[in-house]
C-alpha cells in the first residue's frame, strides 16, 4: 500500500475541546470554571494544503507502471498543549499506464490523528486510514486499496497495536 508524501506540510492537526459544567439540570444556571488552568497558554495551528501532486503506481492487474499527476488538498489542525494534531488530505490525480496507454483517475482519502496528555506523556493514541481507488476506462485495469493502523501508548511506555490492516491493492474490474 502507498502513503501520501506531503512536501511542504510538516506540521499535523489539533481541535479545541470545551467543557460543560457539573450540574446536569438543565435549569440550574452554569457558574463552573474553566476546567483547564486558565493561565496556561495553547498554541493552535489550522491550516489548509493545496499544492501540486505526481505519483507513480504499478498496476496489480497487469503489473504496468502509471504515471500521475494531479492535486494534494488538505486541511491541518494542531493543538499545544495538550498534544492533538487532526489531519484530512484528499488526492485526486489522472494517470497513463506507460506500456497500455490506458488512462486512469486515481483518488486517495487521508485522515489520521494523534492525542496525547502531554509532549512527554508516554500515553497516547494514534490512528490512521487512507482509501485508493484507480479507475481505467480499460476494462479490468481499475485496482483499489486502502489501509488502516491504530496504536495506543501506555503509561508504561510499551504499546499495543490496537487494530492494524494494510492487504495489497487488488483489481476491481
Amino acid at each position: 500500500m502507498r502513503s501520501l508524501t506531503l512536501t511542504g506540510a510538516a506540521v499535523l492537526a489539533a481541535a479545541l475541546l470545551t467543557g460543560c459544567g457539573s450540574d446536569s439540570d438543565p435549569t440550574v444556571a452554569n457558574t463552573a470554571g474553566p476546567l483547564a488552568d486558565a493561565t496556561n497558554s495553547q498554541t493552535v495551528d489550522h491550516f489548509s494544503i493545496n499544492e501540486p501532486a505526481t505519483d507513480v503506481l504499478d498496476n496489480p492487474c497487469n503489473g504496468e507502471t502509471v504515471q500521475f499527476t494531479g492535486t494534494l488538498v488538505g486541511q491541518v489542525t494542531r493543538m499545544d498543549p495538550p498534544t492533538h494534531y487532526e489531519a484530512h488530505f484528499i488526492l485526486s490525480e489522472t494517470g497513463t499506464g506507460l506500456t497500455t496507454g490506458a488512462a486512469y483517475t486515481f483518488y486517495v482519502d487521508r485522515h489520521e490523528s494523534f492525542n496525547s496528555p502531554t509532549p512527554e506523556a508516554l500515553n497516547y493514541t494514534y490512528r490512521f486510514l487512507e482509501r485508493n481507488v484507480a479507475t481505467s476506462t480499460t476494462p479490468g485495469l481499475s485496482f483499489a486499496g486502502y489501509n488502516y493502523f491504530n496504536v495506543v501508548g501506555l503509561p508504561d511506555g510499551t504499546f499495543k497495536i490496537t487494530r492494524e490492516s494494510d492487504p495489497p491493492e487488488e483489481c476491481t474490474g
